[in-house]
């Protein structure tokens, strides 16, 4: 073994790559790129959050209220505070997948498969501060609950089934579609626990339902007394019901492009091997793991595939479907290089060179500046009163933050695919004709053709940048 007698050593190394994949992030103190476009929203959410603002009731998104709180808490700090919380949550969720780990392997082991398995985040991180990011650990501690069953005689104590149910809550106040982990697993220790008649499954069902509702009930609550429940459930349900209703051909489409993600189709190889081995079907244990293992795949499989997209942060929630079947490959390996600890370092390395190289470019690329939203801002600032709202058409709000102006009206982002959607108060030129910002900024490549027509109506372009350009009001002029 290596290194052995020292415990603390394989910790240490694990928050250090905790460190570097989250210095890959825009958000790190000495960052001087911009957030990119899903975060620069939460972000903005967040940050008039802090001034007495709700998200669904003054500001159109469509994630769970756990992601806007998350920013709400880090933007009194600014982005590094959202960075440090992103921090502590990818921690929990590399300590988690190691202690998960462990359950069956030994240090090393557990070591080298915890390293594989998040250096695969690299391929998906894709900036972070995503919904995904901060379930990681949840989704991570409910798996390390989870597989208590397979070491404690399958046995699930009433703590472990509470803080999976609380983990789940946690996950459905942020996104409902990455709750593969407990349809999957669950349903698997479920149907064995009848099948070799213990019932006191069905107890403990009551304690799994507890952890879920004492877990959302604090954000229902909240929600109820800001008067913002009826506006939550038009934006989380009602419009993400609409954003998944794809053709079929889609999303088959998302499924085959999970798998051009070399480390996803191993995981499954693996899983698949053990499956069919006569040695493994032999061991209890082990074979109703896999199973339930097979099951969590196979879930977070089709529920990630449901909206039809491929935006590869998507495919952060395969991580914990990957830590148990790398840890038992890697097994393999070491067993074939007889545990010689340079050569086991050097696969080690070979392995690992391609995924550091890609950290190494997130974090070089952190490092410069977004000269066209600086420019942009600038003008703006210097053209509209502090308190003075704008409207920027496009993805990429963090324009406001930048210019620190506000978004005039309900939606800080407005595209040609939102507007695919029919919704009640989702009538974009309505808002336009109430609001009437003084300045409106649009990327022209985004700018859907109801609005280029209302803008050569109603404003007249004062500036132009690249394939940007700031409009004044007609009345203004």
């Amino acid at each position: 073994m290596i290194l052995k007698g020292k415990p603390y050593f394989y910790s240490v190394l694990l928050a250090v790559m905790t460190l570097l994949i989250c210095l890959c992030s825009p958000l790190h103190p000495f960052a001087k790129n911009l957030p990119g476009t899903d975060s620069s929203v939460f972000l903005l959410i967040g940050k008039y959050m802090a001034h007495g603002m709700m998200p669904y009731t003054d500001f159109f998104d469509h994630k769970g209220p756990l992601l806007y709180v998350i920013n709400w808490l880090g933007m009194f700090v600014g982005f590094t505070g959202v960075w440090l919380i992103e921090l502590v949550c990818i921690f929990l969720s590399v300590w988690f997948c190691y202690k998960t780990a462990r359950r069956f392997f030994s240090e090393f082991v557990s070591f080298f498969g915890t390293i594989i398995t998040f250096i695969s985040l690299l391929s998906w991180y894709n900036g972070g501060n995503f919904t995904e990011s901060y379930a990681l650990p949840l989704l991570f501690i409910a798996l390390y609950c989870l597989t208590g069953y397979f070491v404690q005689n399958f046995e699930l104590n009433r703590i472990q089934v509470f803080v999976s149910g609380a983990c789940l809550g946690g996950v459905l106040m942020l996104r409902q579609n990455i709750i593969g982990l407990w349809v999957g697993m669950c349903t698997v220790i479920f149907v064995h626990s009848l099948i070799i008649r213990k019932f006191k499954i069905i107890l403990n069902i009551l304690f799994f339902i507890a952890g879920i509702i004492i877990s959302i009930s604090p954000f229902i609550i909240w929600l109820f007394l800001k008067g913002a429940l009826n506006d939550f459930y038009r934006c989380y349900f009602l419009f993400n019901f609409m954003y998944i209703n794809v053709p079929l051909i889609d999303i088959i489409k998302s499924m085959y492009h999970i798998f051009s993600y070399p480390i996803i189709p191993i995981a499954a190889a693996i899983m698949v091997s053990i499956l069919l081995s006569k040695k493994e079907i032999q061991d209890d244990f082990k074979y109703i793991l896999n199973l339930s293992l097979i099951a969590m795949f196979v879930m977070t499989v089709l529920l990630s595939s449901l909206s039809g997209h491929t935006y590869s942060h998507y495919y952060l929630v395969f991580l914990p479907c990957l830590i148990l079947p790398i840890s038992w490959f890697s097994v393999k390996i070491i067993e074939q290089l007889k545990t010689k600890p340079v050569i086991t370092l050097l696969v080690i390395c070979f392995i690992l060179n391609q995924s550091m190289l890609t950290g190494v470019k997130m974090f070089i690329g952190s490092m410069f500046t977004n000269n066209t939203t600086n420019i942009l801002a600038s003008y703006i600032k210097k053209n509209t009163k502090q308190d003075e709202p704008i409207l920027y058409i496009g993805h990429y709000c963090i324009i406001y933050l930048v210019s620190e102006r506000p978004p005039a009206g309900y939606y800080p982002y407005y595209t040609s695919y939102l507007m695919n959607y029919s919704l009640s108060n989702m009538n974009y030129i309505d808002e336009l004709e109430s609001k009437k910002p003084k300045l409106i900024a649009c990327e022209m490549s985004e700018l859907p053709k109801i609005l280029e027509d209302y803008i050569n109506n109603n404003y007249t372009v004062i500036y132009e940048y690249e394939n940007h350009k700031i409009c004044r009001l007609n009345d203004l002029a």
